[in-house]
């Protein structure tokens, strides 16, 4: 059941780091792929990136804001970062009403210009760690169990299946 705490715990133990692993395998791949340019030969975006900086100079950091100062109080930290300016735009506004019809909005703060009371809900998600069903022993017993698996370093994804199938059954018979 997808919705078990207990199987998505053992989802992100088995196969976590594995989905970590293949996208940034993705992201070194695609960052070495050769793309074909009129007149020139051809580069990937991590040489186009590199000697676009030598024959252009450094560009595109000139924008990034200042690392944070700890010191810096944040007042209300529901506000922080809002584009007022954006808030009272009408088309944003009305953008955003269109695509988030599930969130309630005064339409009165929308057409009032003196109206600076701020969102009325915020995007939020919350994502909790599923909590582990087992004492650290028997994540030791689970972690040596998997490890003489043969589809344990596999990359294909039949085997990953076969690996979920595996834990899974070792698990329930771990509280039986």
């Amino acid at each position: 059941m997808p919705d078990l705490d207990a199987h998505i715990w053992l989802l992100h133990h088995l196969f976590l780091a594995a989905i970590n692993q293949d996208a940034d395998d993705w992201a070194s791949t695609w960052n070495e792929h050769k793309i074909r340019l009129n007149d020139e030969r051809t580069r990937s975006p991590r040489d186009l990136f590199f000697f676009g900086m030598i024959e252009n100079g450094v560009r595109g950091f000139d924008d990034v804001p200042a690392a944070h100062d700890d010191d810096e109080d944040i007042d209300d930290l529901d506000t922080y970062g809002i584009d007022w300016d954006e808030l009272h735009n009408a088309d944003v506004m009305a953008h955003h009403a269109e695509h988030n019809a599930d969130q309630e909005l005064d339409p009165e703060a929308l057409n009032n210009p003196f109206s600076n009371d701020g969102p009325h809900t915020l995007s939020h998600i919350e994502v909790q760690e599923p909590l582990c069903p087992f004492t650290p022993e028997q994540v030791d017993l689970l972690d040596v169990h998997i490890a003489t698996s043969p589809h344990f370093q596999s990359r294909n994804m039949n085997s990953r299946r076969a690996l979920w199938v595996d834990a899974l059954e070792f698990c329930r018979q771990m509280y039986e």
